[in-house]
């Protein structure tokens, strides 16, 4: 990394802050890619299974899912695929509705999800050590504000 903290702080704090989490967006991407490989998973298919076990109910739609992820309905179901592929999820039409798809996880899954817990908690000490509770928390709201911003710029 070619910057250190005085350049940072001689810099506009919105422009860096914006560099800084499109670099981090990135090497995030590549670091947990490389974390990921040894359970045949990519970090976006990683993050559909997060996504699909955490913030649903019942078995989302593909559309649901793709809102949920931020990302295109297409991306979206190329990652679905493959996760099929792999017998990580079912994909299903919807009974009311034959134009829907529904996604829901495996029993295989699950049994992937139990050996990833300790590199899950060895990447996640990694990524946050150095970082105390109190500005995880103020990150966490900052984060969640950016996010409702980006919703709001999409849909305007």
């Amino acid at each position: 990394m070619n910057i250190n903290y005085e350049k940072a702080e001689m810099m506009d704090s919105k422009q860096f802050s914006f560099g800084a989490l499109l670099i981090t967006a990135i090497k995030l991407d590549t670091q947990l890619d490389k974390a990921l490989k040894e359970f045949d998973l990519t970090s976006k298919q990683w993050f559909l299974m997060v996504i699909l076990d955490t913030m649903f109910e019942s078995a989302p739609t593909l559309n649901e899912l793709s809102q949920e992820m931020g990302s295109s309905y297409q991306n979206v179901k190329q990652v679905a695929l493959k996760l099929k592929e792999k017998n990580m999820i079912d994909i299903a039409k919807d009974p009311k509705d034959a134009r829907a798809l529904r996604i829901k996880s495996t029993p295989e899954s699950k049994l992937i999800w139990d050996k990833l817990i300790p590199t899950s908690i060895k990447f996640m000490d990694s990524f946050f050590k150095n970082i105390e509770e109190k500005d995880l928390d103020t990150l966490k709201k900052v984060l969640f504000q950016l996010m409702f911003n980006l919703n709001d710029m999409e849909t305007s």
